[in-house]
């Protein structure tokens, strides 16, 4: 399998996000390192001043320097700093990134060169974090690493997590995006729009959608009403069932074509985002 990254958002947030924690974190100890000099300094000079006293035999100003000495040891150490660590978009940012190599590091392993996979396609409706293209149809792939007991009744996902020893820890968590929706639901405007696009394209068929759990502590809990055509975590996944559905079949030309289609589509998109920044700019 050949892979292609036309974007990689994920990992460029939490490259982001680390560089912004770095800078802060370099300013706070810049800030305590010189706080710490500059007690030192004043300490070494009342110091300095007591031995000029003493070898000028000024014995009323010795005891002043002494006295100014001991005043600067009072003083309190500044005391360390504390550093930022990752918070949670961060952390999430990176758990994305890892959950998208982990998939395309198992999909490598199964399938040939005849197929191509996708990364970080972006269109108007959203981004598709995988997109498989080869012989037997085109799938769009949303990916999640996360952890627990995965669930999905009529739109609503949550997950269960547990810890090591088989105990409940937190019950019930959403699994959404900012603007709530499920995987599924994320997965299908931006899947509707690129089988639209390939099929002005002359690509003309069912982009199929599968949402992976890629955490190799995840599993499949109860599943209703769902809206991909497949969920499945990466230790189970199997593409023959999935791959039945697909009503298209390419060859070689027709893949190298859909995969032009696509990136020509994310291009656009990507140009019209940028004059739309460079607008708010202004």
């Amino acid at each position: 399998m050949r892979n292609l990254t036309l974007s990689d958002h994920a990992a460029a947030q939490a490259a982001a996000a680390a560089a912004r924690r770095g800078e802060e974190n370099a300013r706070r100890l810049a800030a305590y390192r010189g706080a710490l000099a500059l007690r030192d300094a004043r300490i070494a000079q009342r110091r300095a001043e007591l031995g000029a006293a003493l070898a000028g035999r000024r014995f009323l100003g010795a005891l002043s320097a002494l006295w100014r000495l001991l005043a600067a040891r009072r003083v309190p150490c500044p005391q360390p700093p504390q550093l930022m660590q990752a918070d949670a978009d961060e952390a999430a940012w990176n758990a994305g990134s890892e959950g998208e190599r982990r998939v395309a590091a198992c999909l490598a392993e199964r399938l040939s060169d005849a197929w191509v996979m996708v990364g970080g396609y972006r269109n108007g409706k959203g981004e598709i974090d995988r997109v498989l293209i080869g012989p037997r149809g085109i799938a769009a792939i949303e990916v999640k690493h996360l952890r627990g007991a995965i669930h999905c009744a009529g739109g609503r996902w949550w997950r269960d997590r547990y810890d090591r020893y088989g105990n409940l820890v937190a019950a019930a968590e959403p699994i959404a995006d900012k603007g709530g929706r499920g995987p599924d639901r994320q997965l299908k405007e931006p899947a509707d729009a690129l089988q639209a696009h390939l099929a002005r394209n002359g690509i003309d068929g069912r982009v199929l959608r599968l949402v992976v759990f890629s955490h190799e502590a995840s599993w499949i809990g109860r599943l209703e009403g769902l809206e991909a055509d497949a969920a499945a975590t990466l230790a189970a996944l199997d593409l023959e069932p999935l791959l039945a559905r697909s009503t298209l079949r390419l060859d070689a030309a027709g893949v190298e074509r859909a995969v032009v289609a696509l990136r020509c589509d994310h291009d656009y998109h990507e140009r019209r985002r940028a004059r739309g920044r460079a607008a708010c700019v202004q």
